[in-house]
């Protein structure tokens, strides 16, 4: 009580105590409205973004044509599911991509070539997504032809990087190639 007492007496003759007390109130008020300030901003984009949102499921459940829209959504899985590679089960897919690279390497004729497929592929639902290293000497006219052989394949093969470097008299490249496989549904 003493302490209280003394404490009171000692705000009310010291200005500068005082002065400070009141800066402190003033940094938390202040503090307190720049937080309430953000939080309305948040609570008004929220808003927004979910007004947004119903408008545009408003206009989707407007559309009558849901059998159309059934039909098309359906022609272009087919057509997506038509350039999957397919496979088994992840072995398989490792090695018939790796296979299939080669094949195309020693076609092409590119010279000294080295292929490395990942060893642990990542998966996501009955996705596998599968990569190849391929590096070697670079000759124009075979990394012409095996880039074209890529393009024309029915399944989707990706050319995720290509980096051709010059060593001295001799040029070499490395390139990253991506596939995606379908794997059979797990049971």
């Amino acid at each position: 009580m003493q302490q209280h007492s003394s404490l009171i007496i000692e705000i009310k003759t010291n200005t500068r105590l005082r002065l400070g007390i009141w800066l402190i109130f003033i940094i938390l008020g202040s503090y307190t409205i720049e937080l309430l300030s953000k939080h309305e901003y948040q609570v008004k984009d929220d808003f927004n973004h979910a007004r947004l949102k119903l408008a545009k499921i408003k206009t989707i459940l407007s559309q009558k044509n849901w059998d159309t829209l059934s039909v098309q959504a359906k022609d272009t899985q087919i057509a997506i599911e038509d350039k999957l590679w397919l496979a088994d089960n992840k072995g398989l897919a490792l090695a018939n991509f790796q296979a299939w690279v080669d094949l195309k390497l020693r076609a092409a004729k590119l010279p000294n070539t080295r292929i490395t497929v990942e060893s642990s592929p990542v998966q996501e639902h009955q996705l596998l997504r599968v990569a190849a290293k391929i590096s070697g000497t670079f000759v124009t006219k075979p990394m012409i032809d095996f880039l074209l052989s890529l393009a024309l394949h029915p399944q989707w093969v990706i050319v995720e990087t290509l980096n051709i470097r010059k060593k001295n008299t001799q040029s070499g490249f490395s390139l990253v190639l991506i596939s995606y496989f379908q794997l059979p549904l797990q049971k």
